[in-house]
């Protein structure tokens, strides 16, 4: 993780720093795989990924990968089901330049869980297991899509420009019989028995796009070596909450 002066290298970011997560590149070595596991309360999960040239010269790149998992929960009425796929091509038209296009499909369905109500200050004395949610609760959905672009070019061995694009797009939608007011010990009534409850949703809509232009070189001046950055970034967030309740 990157904090402080050193993060202003890498563009516009929180002022906590940065996590440098890179994702799985095309290979010009052909490479598939696939995995599967299997766990308690009927919890499995398929894991594929498969990458290779496309062309006899190996300038056209593909990767396919992703997930399928679907589990329910120690805990009653509460279930997941969870599915990405991620393709990404890469092109090198020349020695000197390549681009490349990743997109990632999301969609989860899951069942937020609020936990046991409090008697006091200690949980209800009740099984773990035990869940409070209407088993007549739809599940949550989410839905996210990335696209990104990235873009490399070097005019010698010393100058290099460098382009990024980034859009999400995101979409959910939750439907839940919550505790009333939520983990609030008092939505259990005096006689410890009969819990508040009442009915909330929500929707919502997102998008995020973000790009930067760099121009990284190095330089000799006046006997003194130097490593340039220029850039321009440009982000805007664009949300929307149709409805709510």
């Amino acid at each position: 993780m990157l904090k402080g002066p050193a993060s202003i290298l890498y563009g516009r970011i929180e002022p906590g720093g940065l996590i440098n997560l890179n994702t799985k590149k095309p290979l010009d070595i052909p490479y598939y795989s696939i995995e599967q596991e299997f766990g308690s309360f009927e919890h499995y999960r398929t894991i594929w990924d498969g990458t290779g040239p496309l062309t006899a010269d190996k300038s056209l790149l593909y990767r396919i990968s992703g997930a399928y998992q679907n589990s329910d929960s120690f805990r009653d009425f509460h279930e997941t089901e969870r599915f990405i796929i991620d393709p990404s091509v890469t092109w090198r038209p020349t020695a000197a330049t390549e681009m490349s296009l990743d997109v990632e499909v999301f969609r989860q369905d899951f069942q937020v869980d609020y936990g046991i109500s409090a008697i006091g200050d200690r949980p209800a004395p009740v099984p773990i297991e035990r869940s409070f949610q209407d088993p007549n609760d739809p599940l949550d959905e989410i839905n996210k899509v990335h696209l990104g672009f990235n873009l490399t070019h070097a005019f010698n061995d010393n100058w290099k420009l460098q382009n990024r694009f980034l859009a999400t797009f995101t979409d959910s939608f939750d439907f839940d019989v919550v505790p009333s007011p939520e983990f609030d010990a008092s939505a259990l009534q005096a006689d410890n028995r009969t819990l508040d409850r009442n009915i909330f949703f929500q929707e919502f809509d997102g998008d995020v796009y973000s790009t930067n232009l760099d121009l990284t070189g190095k330089l000799n001046l006046w006997g003194t070596r130097h490593e340039v950055l220029v850039g321009v970034d440009y982000f805007e967030r664009v949300c929307e909450i149709p409805h709510s309740g």
